[in-house]
């Protein structure tokens, strides 16, 4: 009875601890959204923007930080590029601001961005841009300012793109853990990490041509800004010859060379103050609220849907694409009236072919009523370009990454390493022959090796229907782009499979065309939750092992505390808990310029 008493008084003080951390982080919290004024925009202000920091494909409505006890809003790409549309209008924006210290943004973003930027210029304001060590990605997205800064004795990066995987064959054979792997399409190189110590023939064709196309872009971007030939700049990156700021600096990359507190001289005796503490920098956040708060609108003719991020079945939390959650946003919009048209923001590397079907399904119903325009972002591959097809008309970045038509599955058969290394053994008994199939316990047999091989090719076979109904092209053809093989957008858009090169902006003018709209409001969805939603509510899922009681940007400080390289490896590996026994349209590779 005592111990009774002590464990009941044990969970009664543990409930009141917890509802008064509770009370006073959700107090914190609505103090500090309280207490947030909306920034005023002055006269004479310039917008700076920090590149290192990431943005999202929506505006984010926060994360609240336990430790500094802040919220960290997120910038959306599409909220980004009309800022600098509003901006080249607004008389009291006198330039831009760019750090550029360093970005990994993905390539089409970038493009988009310096599309609006090359906009901006036309108003015949400023930007400037500035860092004491320049990253080649950072530099890409800088090359179109008026003055590009650096600092004396600082870094810079200039010397090509590269693509390298990491190989887990040799890993998995010592741990005696047996890949037992079934995929469509030659090219289809997801799986070649578990099954091979390097990359195969196609796989190195594929990437070089890609690489290369996407290399061409960025060389002749930076040529246009820089009016730089292309050979010259070329040659520059294969000897490495740009190393330091003041190589930069000779080969006429930047402007010139001076600290922080001379740019900001020139930035002050441009908008006419006499001290540099008087410079009116304000945020793009702070003024992306001004010009619209970072709410999306709950209602409109033209539904903006962002499919972002891997796809999964069931249910998903940011940074997913749940099949069974686009779905159902998918049949509401069919089903709301108010709505004429659907804009689809794709940028996803694939993911569950299951859950594929299941939105395309969706999809397929809702264009027979509205029109469906495509926006591809960084990527739009495999399940991604899977969920494209169903388009009207699909935008792509001339660097968007996209196509890998192919399927596979993998299993992971670890009996040996359970005895062998565990010394943990197996038996039992089954009704019928294939009772225990599939078995990570065991080896497969050449009969049940078939039926998923058979069953892999037969998605695939779908897989190729949908695009060839889908882009109106015939079967036979679809076969020779097909093959699990990516393309850049204007390798896409010469094959067919996309249809003209633009971005965001020119789907959504497309789209409002296609419903013979007069005006557009816009509805984007799926919505995020606010900083105090995320802290205070429970995840809507099914699965106790993704609930989240205290919400706590996790993957944002896992990538501080492991750095880029390493992120994408932790990715990677977690990847392998939501593909493995699953059959995957997912894109063998991530390609990010920093």
């Amino acid at each position: 009875m005592k111990l009774f008493l002590k464990i009941v008084a044990g969970c009664f003080i543990a409930i009141i601890i917890s509802w008064i951390l509770v009370f006073f982080l959700g107090a914190g919290l609505i103090g500090s959204l309280a207490s947030k004024d909306k920034k005023i925009i002055a006269s004479n202000s310039v917008l700076v923007l920090d590149l290192a920091k990431s943005i999202g494909e929506q505006n984010s409505g926060g994360d609240f930080d336990l430790m500094s006890g802040k919220i960290n809003a997120k910038i959306g790409l599409r909220e980004l590029v009309k800022s600098i549309d509003d901006a080249k209008k607004d008389d009291r924006i006198k330039g831009i601001y760019l750090k550029c210290s360093g970005n990994g943004w993905g390539t089409a973003a970038l493009n988009e961005f310096i599309e609006a930027l090359e906009d901006f210029k036309t108003s015949g304001k400023f930007i400037y841009a500035y860092s004491d060590n320049i990253s080649e990605g950072a530099y890409y997205a800088v090359s179109i300012a008026d003055s590009i800064f650096a600092r004396p004795y600082g870094n810079f990066e200039f010397n090509g793109l590269s693509s390298s995987i990491m190989f887990y064959k040799g890993l998995l054979d010592k741990l005696e853990v047996q890949p037992e792997i079934f995929y469509a399409g030659q090219f289809k190189s997801a799986t070649e990490p578990f099954r091979a110590s390097k990359m195969s023939d196609a796989n190195k064709l594929q990437m070089t041509v890609l690489l290369n196309d996407l290399y061409n872009t960025i060389i002749g971007s930076i040529s246009k800004h820089r009016n730089l030939d292309t050979a010259s700049l070329k040659q520059l990156a294969n000897n490495n010859t740009v190393q330091t700021t003041e190589d930069a600096f000779k080969a006429k990359l930047i402007d010139v060379l001076a600290y922080d507190d001379e740019v900001k001289t020139v930035i002050a005796n441009r908008v006419g103050e006499k001290n540099i503490n008087d410079i009116k920098f304000t945020s793009f956040a702070d003024y992306i609220e001004d010009k619209a708060p970072i709410v999306a609108a709950t209602s409109g003719n033209i539904a903006v849907v962002h499919f972002d991020g891997e796809i999964v079945d069931g249910q998903s939390d940011d940074g997913y694409i749940g099949g069974e959650k686009f779905a159902k946003i998918i049949r509401d919009i069919r089903l709301d009236t108010s709505v004429k048209a659907l804009v689809m923001r794709v940028n996803s590397p694939g993911g569950s072919a299951n859950a594929c079907e299941n939105m395309w399904r969706e999809l397929d119903l809702l264009k027979k009523e509205k029109p469906i325009v495509v926006s591809m972002g960084n990527y739009a591959a495999s399940g991604g370009y899977y969920i494209s097809t169903v388009a009207d008309t699909i935008f792509a970045q001339s660097n968007t990454i996209t196509g890998s038509i192919g399927v596979y599955m993998m299993y992971f058969n670890a009996h040996k390493l359970m005895n062998n290394k565990l010394g943990l053994t197996f038996d039992g008994v089954k009704t019928s022959n294939y009772a225990d199939f599939p078995n990570t316990s065991r080896d497969l047999t050449a009969t049940e090796r078939g039926f998923i091989q058979s069953s892999v090719d037969s998605i695939y076979k779908l897989f190729k229907t949908r695009v060839a109904n889908g882009r109106k092209i015939n079967y036979e053809d679809v076969e020779a782009v097909a093959q699990g093989r990516v393309w850049t957008g204007n390798m896409a858009k010469d094959i067919k499979l996309v249809d003209k090169i633009g971005g965001l902006k020119d789907a959504i003018e497309c789209a409002k065309n296609m419903a013979k709209l007069k005006e557009v409001k816009l509805y984007a969805l799926p919505s995020g939750k606010s900083a105090l939603e995320k802290l205070l509510s429970f995840e809507d899922s099914d699965d106790e092992d993704t609930k989240s009681k205290v919400y706590v940007s996790k993957e944002e400080i896992i990538a501080k505390e492991l750095g880029t390289d390493f992120y994408n490896i932790y990715k990677q590996i977690l990847s392998l808990k939501s593909t493995a026994n699953k059959t995957q349209a997912l894109m063998p590779m991530n390609i990010t310029i920093y």
